[in-house]
C-alpha cells in the first residue's frame, strides 16, 4: 500500500533553484518521472539540471504538489 502525504504537507519548498534530483528526492519520487514530465513539457534536463522556481511550480502541481518560494 502507497501512502501519500497530506495536502498540507505536500510543500516543496523552492530557494530560487533545485536540481531535478533534488526535487524527485523531497517529493518522493524516482528522478526519471520528474525528467519525463520536464520533457513532456518541452524541456530537456538530467538529474543534474538546475531548475528556477517558474519551471518547478508548473511540474510539481503534476505530481500533486505545490511549489512555494
Amino acid at each position: 500500500q502507497i501512502t501519500t502525504p497530506a495536502a498540507h504537507k505536500r510543500v516543496l519548498e523552492v530557494e530560487n533553484t533545485m536540481s531535478v534530483g533534488t526535487i524527485a528526492q523531497e517529493m518522493g519520487l524516482k528522478a526519471t518521472d520528474v525528467i519525463k514530465k520536464l520533457m513532456a513539457s518541452g524541456v530537456m534536463g538530467n538529474i543534474n539540471t538546475v531548475l528556477d522556481f517558474d519551471t518547478i511550480s508548473l511540474i510539481a502541481p503534476e505530481f500533486g504538489w505545490e511549489a512555494q518560494n
